[in-house]
Formats: structure tokens, sequence, C-alpha cells
């Protein structure tokens, strides 16, 4: 509701009896009252990581990779959660399958039968995906104050929230995250980006939301709702997928 609104409908809504009564003081609609005082709100706070693209862009420029090599790679945590998240989309594919393709791709550098986790994309991607790590660290301290501010104005109840973001390329998905997830993060596909780095912001805004989302449903007791929404009853899944997508989408 627009807060220039607020006073004309108290004034609108308050009770006037006889003469003799003091009636509300006049207040011109479209302007505010005198200001309530509001206590501050908590801290939201966004702590940017880059390893897991910058992990994933590397291991694919090499001429072949060990298993040791896919060990440390799938150790990135950015990395593994890209790899989980195929598996959730994908179910069958996982970690046997990553180390396969991985492989397959550092020695052809072209996409197999069964291109999954979409290594072809970071790889054809790889230029761009530096070039918006880069542009992301030269700005990071003004990105992450700008998607805050403008989140601020629709946040829900979240108390103090510090959102890990991890940055990783491939996979199936622009950005995602885990119901279950602790501490609260989200991760971001650089290769789906299109060298956009507006479209990184607005990424980062748009799963932001979704954190704050889930930080207000556990709040409000809302354990089922943010913690396992995939184990909902079809129709309560659908509604929560399409209210938490439809807010979210609206915001930003």
């Amino acid at each position: 509701m627009n807060r220039a609104f607020i006073p004309c409908l108290a004034l609108l809504l308050s009770p006037v009896s006889g003469c003799g009564t003091s009636r509300p003081p006049v207040v011109e609609c479209g302007r505010p009252g005198p200001a309530a005082t509001r206590p501050e709100p908590a801290p939201v706070t966004l702590r940017l990581d880059f390893a897991g693209a910058e992990a994933i862009v590397r291991a694919l420029a090499q001429d072949s990779l060990s298993n040791a090599d896919v060990d440390a790679l799938l150790r990135v945590h950015g990395v593994r959660a890209m790899v989980d998240n195929v598996t959730r989309y994908v179910p069958g594919n996982g970690i046997p399958e990553f180390r396969s393709e991985v492989r397959h791709f550092a020695r052809r550098k072209r996409a197999g039968d069964h291109e999954i986790f979409q290594l072809h994309v970071a790889w054809r991607e790889r230029s761009r995906v530096r070039e918006l790590i880069g542009a992301v660290r030269a700005q990071e301290s003004g990105i992450v104050r700008e998607t805050l501010s403008e989140l601020e104005p629709y946040r829900p109840d979240t108390g103090p929230l510090s959102i890990e973001v991890y940055f990783t390329a491939g996979g199936v998905s622009d950005g995602f995250l885990f119901d279950h997830q602790t501490p609260p993060a989200f991760y971001a596909n650089l290769a789906r980006a299109g060298g956009d780095l507006k479209a990184v912001v607005g990424n980062l805004a748009h799963e932001s939301y979704h954190v704050m989302q889930k930080a207000a449903q556990r709040r409000a007791g809302l354990h089922a709702v943010a913690d396992s929404t995939d184990a909902l009853p079809e129709a309560e899944r659908l509604l929560a997928h399409t209210l938490s997508e439809g807010v979210a989408n609206y915001v930003v």
C-alpha cells in the first residue's frame, strides 16, 4: 500500500460522534502524516564466493583430468552444489556421471552423447564468465549495496540474515538454492548469464529474495514450506512454488 494513502484511510475509518466531540486532525491526501518511530531493520548481508565458477573453467581448460583432479574439483563447494542440483532435476545423474563427463570434456573439448551437466556451455562461455567475475569483483560493494537496498522495501520479517552467494558454471539452472540449506545460501550460474552483468545482478536479487522468503517462513513456523517444499502434497507444492516465484519475480 502506498504510504501516502495510509493517513487518508485512517481518517475515513476514524469514528466521528455528535457535536462537541473532537474530530481527527485533517491530513491532506497524498501527504504522509508525522513519521512514526520505526525500529531499525535487522541487518542482511551478502558474501560472494567465486571459487566454483573459477574451478570449473580452469578444469575444462586442462588437456586431461586425473581422478585426483576431479576429487579436488568436487571439494569446491559451488561445484559440488551444481552437481547436486542436477541430480535433483535429472535423477540418476550424480557424482559418477559428472566424473565421466568432465574427464571426457577435458580431453576432447566437445560435448559427449549425454551432456547432462552442460559443461559445453561453461566452456563456450568461459571468456565471458571470467569477464563477469572481474566485473563483479571490481564493483562488489556497490552491487551488494544496491541489491539489498532494492529488496529492503519488500523484505519479509527475516531477522538478521547473512547470505552466502556461490558463483558456479554449468548445470541446469540459472540460479538455485536448497530448501534445507544452512547457513542461508544460493548459487548463481555465470555460464547462463550471456555475459550480461545486469542479468547477474538481477539473478542475485531474485535468489536473495528466495532466501529471505525461507527465513521469514521459518520465523513464522512454516518449516514444512521453507525446508521441504518438494515433500509437500502436489497441490500445496504447486501453490508454494507459484507464490514463491511469483513474488520474487514481482519484487525484482
